[in-house]
């Protein structure tokens, strides 16, 4: 990759088709290899930044270019589960700075006010968050670090109760667990997203019940959804 070229959106050639390779091999997802540097490659670009603690803008500059250099592919490891709480407010702040990474723009209110409500009543207003995980988003397939908790579950062929370890992602940083929300939204559960800017939580969080994010009674998570709606703090 020439040295003296920044990379943004709109570059393209094969020193993107490389950049892309390299954050493939760390972990990310821009896309194909194709040299165009699009919305997806500068996603990709904005996590890796906000991972290292660098300005996540998306432009591939030196100091990126460097760390990109040096960054290993993320290891699976598990770590302890450690309380990383946040108030109300700065949850919404921090929800907002990762849709602006993810997208590229700062979230609508209505959308900001129902993804604030999701993750306010995963996390309790804030107050709950472990390890940088904002929405409980599980981590089984997930190549970065994990926590665990232990819960009890039910076998159904045996009608015994047994303990049961459940895997959740884990980040360093509030900004990467906050990026991560927002990829993860728009990778899986985009058919909610229009449901959120037209400010609907109830119909929110019943279409994320049925993409599987939850597993409880749809109209009890719902219902504390449209509550915590009308408490967004923005």
């Amino acid at each position: 990759m020439p040295q003296h070229r920044i990379l943004r959106r709109g570059s393209g050639g094969a020193d993107v088709a490389a950049l892309q390779d390299q954050l493939r091999a760390r972990g990310r997802d821009p896309g194909p290899s194709d040299g165009i540097f699009g919305r997806r490659t500068a996603a990709a670009v904005r996590a890796f930044q906000a991972a290292r603690g660098l300005h996540a803008d998306g432009i591939v500059g030196p100091q990126t270019r460097a760390e990109l250099t040096v960054e290993a592919p993320p290891e699976r490891r598990r770590v302890p589960k450690t309380q990383t709480p946040l108030s109300p407010v700065g949850l919404a702040a921090i929800l907002a700075w990762g849709h602006e990474a993810v997208f590229g723009e700062q979230p609508t209110k209505a959308r900001l006010a129902v993804a604030w409500a999701h993750v306010a009543g995963e996390n309790g207003r804030g107050a709950e968050v472990y390890n940088n995980n904002f929405g409980n988003i599980a981590g089984f397939k997930w190549p970065g670090s994990v926590y665990v908790i232990t819960v009890p579950e039910r076998d159904l062929d045996t009608d015994k109760w047994a303990p049961k370890e459940m895997l959740f992602r884990a980040h360093a940083r509030p900004e990467t667990g906050a990026h991560d929300y927002w990829a993860v939204m728009e990778r899986s559960y985009d058919e909610a997203l229009p449901l959120f800017d037209a400010g609907k939580p109830f119909d929110a969080a019943l279409k994320l019940g049925e993409l599987t994010w939850f597993t409880e009674t749809p109209e009890q998570y719902a219902r504390r959804m449209t509550l915590l709606y009308r408490a967004f703090p923005g």
